[in-house]
């Protein structure tokens, strides 16, 4: 019986037939490819959203400049209005400094990643800008030696803090709602908004509760390092919000510039005032500054040196960043205390010479003093005449010494002592009123040099409490430079570590001698804690910035050769095994013709009695218009 329609075509015998299993292996195939697909279509479609959610740009923008100049008008503020003079001011500028850098930070982990040229970022970017501000206007109020009495200070830095931090919470809600139907997108999105949100919260509750509990401002810094670390934790996990293809790098180094900067801005002011106060400035003063700026020129080269932009893992990069908080800290303490130092030294000497001047230091007993003058008029006349000799010989201008202390009050009211002269009740009242003098005078002459006490509050202002908080301002200043300096070089030993610049043999001798040079510069504050005159004379000379000046400089001395031979031997020395040689070839024009030549020797092995010659294998790649010829010889 005959059908209607095609005819049925059998398989060829040729042609083996599938069997069940291997269509059901094909069948599974197709399947594992058809998920293959679909998930070549997603993470495009994922990819490509976040192309259009993070901007990533190779370089800093203007406005992201002209915030650094706010942090660090800020910081600039309260240096010269919040000196470290002793323990609790440090402990303030510490605090303080925290607050300041990590809002900047998380201001900037924004930037590098959303931030673009548009109304609203711009209208973000004076908000941060006026936080900062707002941080420095509140510092005035800043006391942590007195809380009772700054409360209302605390309490707006609260305030402030939490607007800084609801700054951030508005763009990331918009970038989330932008991002919403992208799960690997969403998630870290929704945790750095909820970690924004929180930290807001706890300063909104310290703010309420400074009243009644003025001890919970240490809770800021525990949130700061809380929120910081919960942000760092989410770029690591999910690499999508990571900062390896942002600039950031180039902005911590930014800001490194501007810290930098600020320190050479302390230098400028205090060696204008030393320089302008000075009568003739010795031959220490001019190498003290002269080793301050070259320890601050040894520093930048130190930072810039040790930094490669391409060579960071998502893991070390966050290391690396976090490290920049001590770094910071360091490179301010360390250039504001070389500063100090220049002064501190031309103090000391002022200060030695009119201690010289006691009349105790040439007469045994008040009394044997006394007696060498017939009358309270020349007792009145040689003090005056020792304390004109001294502004006379310290001050360009002797009258600044009369408006900041004036000394012929002090002097005068010898004469109207109650009393006869040189009787008992006399000398009393007359050996109180020259301990007064000499006590003001010494306190003059740190005043002079903008030099300010921080008393305790409630504490009256007598001459031997000025005088005692004066003489410890130069040691706190003493400790806290050498420590900042050591400590600088050994972050920078971490950081070394982090960054993976050379080979690991040269990475750990830069970090070994940075160790061993920040030991080092360290231990000159033993000489402080002996007090014996060998370690004042140190401290009175200039040899106390001459020394780290000397040991940062080793250290670049040393790094230089170090990079020197790690370079040396990373070269391809001439006669290496693979050589390439470019060679036009004959009759060819040079802009379409390649010719390649690559020899290649392999040593055979051979017996200790039978040595056998190399083979030398020439392979010459010719291309011609596009068409490549190869031949081998051997």
């Amino acid at each position: 019986m005959s059908t209607f329609g095609p005819p049925q075509l059998s398989p060829p015998s040729s042609l083996p037939t599938l069997s069940s299993e291997t269509k059901g292996n094909h069948a599974q195939a197709g399947h594992l490819t058809a998920s293959k697909a679909q998930a070549v279509v997603t993470e495009p479609d994922e990819a490509a959203h976040a192309k259009r959610v993070f901007h990533y740009q190779r370089e800093s923008s203007e406005v992201e400049l002209f915030y650094d100049l706010f942090f660090v008008g800020t910081i600039a503020t309260v240096s010269i209005h919040n000196e470290i003079v002793n323990a609790q001011t440090f402990k303030a500028y510490l605090g303080f400094f925290t607050l300041l850098w990590t809002t900047w930070l998380h201001t900037v982990l924004y930037d590098v990643r959303f931030s673009k040229d548009s109304l609203f970022h711009q209208a973000h970017k004076i908000v941060s800008c006026g936080t900062l501000l707002a941080l420095g206007a509140s510092a005035s109020l800043y006391d942590t030696g007195n809380i009772e009495r700054t409360k209302a200070g605390f309490k707006a830095m609260s305030l402030v803090l939490m607007t800084s931090r609801l700054a951030l919470v508005i763009p990331h809600s918009i970038v989330l709602w932008t991002s919403r139907g992208y799960r690997k997108v969403r998630s870290p999105l929704i945790l750095m908004l909820a970690t924004y949100l929180l930290t807001a919260a706890g300063y909104l509750v310290i703010a309420l509760r400074i009243e009644h509990y003025p001890g919970c401002y240490v809770f800021w810094y525990v949130i700061c390092a809380v929120e910081t670390a919960s942000i760092i934790a989410v770029s690591c996990y999910w690499t999508l919000v990571s900062f390896r293809p942002t600039h950031l790098v180039e902005r911590l180094g930014e800001l490194t510039l501007v810290i930098i900067g600020e320190g050479i801005l302390v230098l400028s002011r205090r060696t204008y005032q030393l320089f302008g106060m000075l009568n003739s400035p010795s031959a220490d003063v001019y190498i003290a500054t002269i080793c301050a700026v070259l320890l601050t020129y040894l520093v930048y080269a130190l930072y810039f040196n040790h930094i490669n932009h391409d060579e960071f893992g998502s893991i070390r990069q966050q290391v690396w960043i976090l490290l920049h908080y001590p770094l910071h800290l360091a490179i301010l303490l360390t250039l504001d205390g070389a500063s100090f130092l220049i002064m501190s030294g031309t103090l000391s000497k002022m200060t030695v010479a009119w201690m010289d001047d006691y009349p105790l230091y040439s007469f045994a007993t008040w009394d044997e003093f006394f007696r060498s003058f017939s009358t309270t008029s020349a007792v009145v006349s040689t003090l005056t005449a020792r304390v004109d000799r001294l502004w006379t010989r310290m001050y360009r201008d002797p009258l600044v010494a009369l408006r900041l202390f004036n000394y012929t009050e002090t002097v005068t009211s010898l004469e109207h002592i109650p009393a006869p002269f040189n009787s008992s009740k006399w000398q009393h009242q007359a050996v109180e009123t020259i301990g007064d003098l000499w006590t003001d005078v010494e306190v003059a002459i740190y005043h002079g040099f903008g030099i300010e006490p921080n008393l305790p509050f409630g504490q009256l202002p007598s001459e031997y409490n000025e005088a005692s908080a004066v003489e410890d301002v130069v040691g706190t200043a003493f400790l806290y430079f050498y420590f900042a300096a050591g400590s600088l070089l050994m972050v920078l030993a971490i950081m070394c570590f982090f960054a993976k610049k050379q080979s690991l043999q040269a990475m750990w001798l830069r970090i070994s001698i940075k160790v061993a040079i920040g030991i080092c510069v360290i231990l000159p504050v033993i000489t402080l804690w002996l007090s014996t005159p060998a370690s004042w004379t140190f401290f009175q000379s200039p040899w106390t910035i001459a020394t780290t000046m000397l040991g940062y400089f080793l250290v670049v001395v040393v790094e230089m050769f170090i990079d020197w031979l790690d370079q040396r031997k990373q070269r391809q020395p001439l006669g290496s095994t693979s050589a390439t040689l470019h060679v036009p070839a004959p009759g060819s024009p040079a802009l379409f013709t390649r010719q390649t030549q690559t020899v290649d020797l392999e040593n055979t092995r051979s017996s200790p009695t039978e040595t056998k010659s190399p083979t030398l294998r020439v392979s010459i790649e010719r291309s011609v218009g596009g068409q490549v010829e190869e031949t081998q010889r051997t």
